[in-house]
């Protein structure tokens, strides 16, 4: 019996030292198929929305949205929307991996918690970013073409406004 207390109160305590990270929404403009970007820590970003608790990453149409607020770490917890011209916000699924698209066709999200370091690692003009890509699974591969790489990386320069070595 014992055991199983000290079992119960470990997991207890496993649990409670896991950190959550605050609630995330993220606005997506209907029709955006691609790579998602968001971009902490700078100064010229936006500061995000707060709804209910959550904060709000409205997401412009080039996909790079560039932010001042630090990134968070743990246990993630997000909502992924479309957003039509009459500002209805449409679901789109998160899939853990390709096989959980019901088609080939679905649009949802993939890769979703996926961040890092872009550019030298604590330089002044790295970046530090979260991503996923919106596309069904037909078409998620043309996604990391070296083509499609080097046109990001170009957008990514014009929105943070400078040279990324």
């Amino acid at each position: 019996m014992k055991k199983i207390i000290l079992l119960i109160l470990n997991f207890c305590c496993f649990f409670a030292s896991c950190q959550r990270t605050e609630p995330e929404v993220f606005i997506i403009p209907k029709g955006f198929k691609g790579k998602v970007m968001v971009v902490f820590e700078k100064k010229n970003g936006v500061l995000p929305k707060l709804e209910k608790n959550r904060r709000v990453y409205e997401i412009p149409n080039n996909g790079i949205l560039v932010t001042q607020s630090m990134i968070t770490e743990g246990f993630m917890s997000r909502q992924f929307y479309y957003i039509d011209s009459l500002n209805q916000r449409i679901p789109l699924k998160s899939f853990k991996n390709e096989k959980e698209a019901e088609s080939y066709d679905e649009i949802g999200i993939f890769y979703s918690g996926r961040a890092g370091i872009y550019g030298n690692s604590g330089g002044l003009q790295s970046i530090i970013y979260q991503e996923f890509i919106v596309s069904d699974y037909k078409n998620l591969n043309s996604f990391f073409t070296e083509d499609y790489k080097k046109q990001f990386h170009k957008k990514l320069e014009q929105a943070v406004g400078y040279e990324i070595k």
